[in-house]
């Protein structure tokens, strides 16, 4: 059950993930040839499903979460399920294709994305249990930014800005030189 506290939090987070998820139907919608076209590479479509899992799973949650009398560890628990095996299934796309990125990039997003889904099967099973126990609504509603910030930074990488994060931004990422703005207008020039 959610307590009362929470639900402005949920109604607001019901809002935020519904109108990322139009945004990235709309950037998809843009050019959808480069995600699910012939050509497209399995990197995209796996992104693609990556960032629409994670903002489906905080839409869910939240949006379960306003129903009155309602357990949301059963939603918590089957979204957190099929968020582990979407991580696996971009785990075995990462180790077939050696051209996915820097393998300390992957595997940081491959570590991030099994601990926000790991936590939230724990959270589930939590309320499962123990039903009248505020804290596991709590903790999901803690890890929900976490799972947002999963959702937007995939789609941040499915839209080709894979060098132009957070990280390269601190200096952390170095950019590839086929990230660089000179690259991007030398190869509309050509054509």
């Amino acid at each position: 059950m959610v307590p009362a506290a929470w639900a402005n939090y949920f109604l607001a987070s019901t809002g935020a993930s519904s109108a990322l998820i139009g945004l990235l139907f709309v950037a998809v919608a843009v050019a959808p040839e480069r995600v699910f076209g012939r050509g497209a590479s399995a990197e995209r479509r796996v992104q693609a499903g990556s960032a629409f899992t994670a903002l489906l799973n905080a839409f869910f949650i939240s949006l379960f979460a306003l129903m009155p009398n309602t357990n949301i560890g059963f939603v918590a628990l089957i979204l957190g399920l099929i968020g582990l095996a979407n991580t696996l299934s971009l785990a075995r796309h990462f180790r077939h294709d050696r051209d996915a990125g820097p393998l300390g990039q992957r595997l940081g997003m491959l570590l991030v994305s099994l601990g926000i889904y790991g936590l939230e099967v724990w959270f589930a099973v939590a309320l499962l249990r123990h039903h009248r126990d505020t804290s596991g609504v709590q903790n999901l509603a803690y890890l929900l930014p976490f799972t947002y910030s999963l959702g937007v930074g995939r789609a941040w990488e499915l839209l080709g800005a894979r060098d132009e994060g957070l990280f390269s931004l601190l200096g952390l990422r170095r950019a590839s030189p086929s990230a660089s703005p000179d690259a991007d207008t030398s190869s509309a020039d050509e054509a």
